[in-house]
């Protein structure tokens, strides 16, 4: 006979909530368990808050175990109890049985995840959790990694409003308009359209994404729009999707945005883990793989879109969005977490683009098990890299006054970078701007609003076009950030055409424009009220002495503020104060045999003013604020 001699294998048991584990908890890394080794929850209620690795995991009937960590099985994993997995499930070529349930769980400290399941056997119905916080009442863009998962009304309505039209005739719940909550996307129209489900025993599809609006768990109270948002937990029951995943014509929008179709889909995350799109689209045709476009919910009051680019660095350290230019901007974190790992249960926003004409692209997408990222945080900020780059930017980020005062969210961004490997044509590295609910800020370039725009390095008199509309606030604050545009002789203004200013950027800072908009005037509110133009700085670098004209105090908060000039290059200068609306309130002429002038300015009430100089050698544009 064949004899094996081998060390004994330990099965690590949770007896009863009694006597707890034997001979210990299987992550105590004083004796941790290993492949060769058993986990069995015999009776009570488990808990294991280590990483872990088992040969088999198994949870008799009447017990359960909650997994509060990462947990790789080797061979099985058979639940005739409750199992709940909190953290990321590696399950190699494992078995796994779901005879009594296996819910992996979603709460405000993150969102569990499958690794890598090319190669297991999952039998049984899988629960699968996505946490909603209490943030605002919004539309968020979501999908089930569910096959088979049934009707609507057996899953995520059990945990939130869903409404529509015909009430609870159709399944519903009910409201005074009854305005539909829940839609999908027609990508078959051009452009491709939202479509609200017409009831809820429409069946939750797999691979779909849905927009859904949020008010918070069934608690709320319908009939009160004001009601506080709560937290909740989305439930989906069904078959585990695993293996490949592919979208063709009949999933994907086929106008190509460039030649003047839309060409926007909306492609669902198939897995329960988070992904990598970098690695999706560049084995995708005929899609653009420079971009994806995430719905935020945090932005404004009801939500903002979100582009973000694709930098050189896998982890996205110095991917870039329209709130912020990543590794390049040397700025803190953006307001949004979106980036390039789309998380479980997401959906996002893709764009054909080829180089065919409207209609003619065949896109193709396909996700696969190696595109998954389960290392990602489940809510990842972009970070700063130590990467160079030749790369100039501006970014505009939209606030209105009041949330930008309390370190509220902003409404809207934009980025523009600078580059001589881009041209100021329409192309594959610019990001389509999607439409949001409130306001939107975009640059445009042949008449196509756009979040990211990429062009070449800038010429004297070259104008960027910007677009704003769909104000909700009355005052705004425009934050400007850009790099260092100097070294190319280049000054950098924001036109204002309804005030009739311009106001020049300081380099490498960040610049606060406050503006207020009149709906009665259709000037004020024109989409194109707003320019960035480039200007050759004559003087050079640092001749300039305008450049170091300074006001102070500012804000001004004892009716006097000092200006800073040099006597032996002033000739004449003269500086006016104006309103925001342009209206000119002070005119001085400054005497050129003083270093410092006093301006007198008791009579004007709290606020921002325009503050102009113009001298013999240049002229240059300032806000005051007098408190």
């Amino acid at each position: 006979d064949d004899l094996f001699f081998g060390p004994p294998i330990t099965t690590y048991t949770y007896v009863d909530d009694a006597a707890g584990w034997t001979p210990n908890d299987p992550s105590d890394i004083a004796n941790p368990s290993t492949a060769e080794n058993d986990v069995l929850v015999q009776f009570g209620t488990a808990e294991i808050n280590g990483d872990f690795i088992a040969k088999n995991v198994m949870v008799n009937s009447g017990s359960t175990l909650n997994i509060n960590a990462a947990v790789e099985v080797v061979n099985t994993l058979i639940s005739d109890g409750s199992t709940n997995i909190y953290g990321t499930l590696t399950p190699n070529g494992a078995t796994i049985e779901s005879n009594g349930t296996i819910t992996l769980k979603s709460t405000e400290n993150g969102t569990s995840a499958v690794a890598d399941a090319s190669n297991t056997t999952i039998n049984g119905t899988i629960n699968v959790e996505r946490y909603i916080p209490a943030s605002n009442r919004a539309f968020r863009l979501l999908a089930t990694p569910l096959e088979n998962a049934g009707v609507i009304s057996a899953n995520w309505q059990n945990n939130t409003h869903i409404t529509g039209a015909g009430g609870a005739t159709n399944g519903f719940d009910e409201t005074a308009t009854n305005a539909s909550s829940m839609f999908s996307v027609n990508e078959q129209t051009l452009p491709a359209a939202f479509e609200a489900i017409s009831s809820t025993s429409t069946l939750l599809e797999h691979g779909t994404g849905y927009l859904i609006f949020i008010r918070g768990d069934r608690t709320i109270d319908l009939t009160n729009n004001n009601a506080t948002p709560t937290a909740t937990t989305l439930v989906s029951s069904g078959s585990l999707f695993q293996g490949p995943y592919s979208l063709g014509l009949t999933e994907l929008n086929k106008g190509d945005f460039q030649a003047g179709g839309s060409g926007s889909s909306l492609i669902a995350n198939p897995y329960h883990a988070p992904v990598n799109m970098e690695q999706v689209l560049n084995a995708s045709v005929d899609i653009n793989q420079e971009f994806i476009h995430i719905y935020d919910p945090t932005l404004g009051d009801r939500g903002a879109y979100v582009s973000v680019g694709f930098g050189t660095d896998e982890n996205g350290s110095n991917d870039i969005t329209n709130f912020t230019f990543g590794a390049n901007s040397g700025t803190p974190a953006p307001a949004s977490s979106a980036s390039r790992f789309i998380q479980s249960g997401s959906a996002v926003f893709v764009n054909t683009l080829d180089s065919g004409s409207d209609g003619s692209a065949m896109p193709s997408i396909l996700f696969t098990e190696a595109n998954k990222s389960v290392n990602t945080p489940s809510t990842r900020s972009l970070e700063r890299s130590t990467s160079t780059s030749n790369t100039k930017f501006i970014n505009i980020t939209l606030y209105d006054t009041e949330s930008l005062a309390n370190d509220l969210k902003p409404r809207d961004g934009l980025t523009v970078r600078f580059s001589e490997q881009y041209n100021n044509d329409l192309q594959m590295t610019d990001a389509y701007k999607s439409v949001n609910l409130d306001e939107n800020i975009a640059s445009v370039v042949d008449g196509k609003n756009l979040s990211i725009q990429s062009r070449d390095v800038p010429e004297a008199g070259e104008i960027v076009n910007l677009y704003v509309d769909n104000y909700r606030k009355t005052d705004y604050t425009f934050k400007i950030n850009l790099s260092d545009f100097k070294d190319i002789s280049k000054e950098v203004y924001l036109v204002d055409h309804f005030v009739g200013i311009e106001i020049l950027l300081e380099n490498n800072t960040e610049t606060f424009i406050e503006f207020s908009i009149d709906p009665s005037k259709t000037e004020s509110i024109a989409t194109d009220r707003f320019k960035i133009v480039f200007k050759q700085n004559a003087l050079g670098l640092d001749e300039n002495i305008l450049l170091d004209l300074k006001l102070f105090p500012n804000p001004v908060s004892n009716g006097k503020v000092f200006v800073n000039l040099d006597d032996s290059k002033f000739a004449d200068a003269k500086i006016s104060i104006h309103t925001l609306l342009g209206q000119e309130l002070i005119t001085r002429t400054l005497s050129p045999n003083k270093s410092t002038y006093t301006l007198d300015v008791s009579n004007l009430t709290s606020g921002v003013y325009v503050v102009s100089f113009e001298a013999n050698n240049g002229s240059k544009t300032q806000l005051l604020i007098i408190q």
